[in-house]
């Protein structure tokens, strides 16, 4: 399965990110595009507002895109699944 369809694969690829990325970094953890990122997700309901660095980068909070990633991109949530008997 490729990494941006697998959810552990995009959990094991976020936790080698930074705390703050840049749209570089959600496009290598995903398989897409930088270009596809900013294009299409920054503009996104929902998609983690970003702050400007010195540089000129804009950074988002991983832990945020992530979870805004595999809710709308897997189905997934950051949540344990729970299983009730009956």
């Amino acid at each position: 399965m490729d990494a941006d369809t697998n959810p552990d694969a995009i959990r094991e690829a976020f936790a080698r990110l930074p705390e703050r990325i840049t749209a570089e970094e959600v496009a290598a953890a995903t398989g897409r595009t930088a270009h596809a990122v900013r294009v299409h997700w920054h503009p996104a309901p929902g998609y983690p507002a970003g702050t400007h660095d010195r540089d000129g980068q804009v950074r988002r909070e991983r832990d945020a895109v992530l979870a805004w990633y595999l809710e709308q991109h897997t189905g997934s949530t950051e949540q344990p699944t729970q299983h009730t008997t009956g």
